[in-house]
């Protein structure tokens, strides 16, 4: 059985940015359960997870801003949106094909 290479930081953050410009609005930075309503742009938040997590919220421009958190059983949940920075940086990173589909 081939094992799955783990995916880097880079792909993380794209993957997050992809997600979150393709929900709009506000979503779930970290999953929370196992409900489709608590999906979030990370499955949790160690390793490289929590670098690209990190590098999408404390980067200078952000590429992710936190819109609101609320506190459920001791444990803060923050909702973000993408910011122009992240669609930047998102854009440039991919393919114009992907591009243009994610604006179709």
């Amino acid at each position: 059985m081939a094992k799955v290479a783990a995916k880097t930081t880079e792909n993380l953050i794209l993957d997050a940015l992809e997600a979150a410009f393709q929900r709009g609005g506000e979503v779930r930075l970290v999953k929370f359960g196992p409900k489709a309503e608590n999906a979030g742009l990370f499955s949790d938040e160690k390793g490289t997870r929590k670098e690209a997590a990190d590098f999408c919220l404390l980067g200078t421009p952000p590429l992710l801003r936190v819109v609101r958190a609320e506190t459920v059983k001791n444990k803060e949940h923050r909702f973000v949106t993408i910011t122009l920075e992240g669609i930047d940086y998102l854009t440039l990173r991919s393919s114009p094909e992907r591009v243009a589909d994610l604006l179709a």
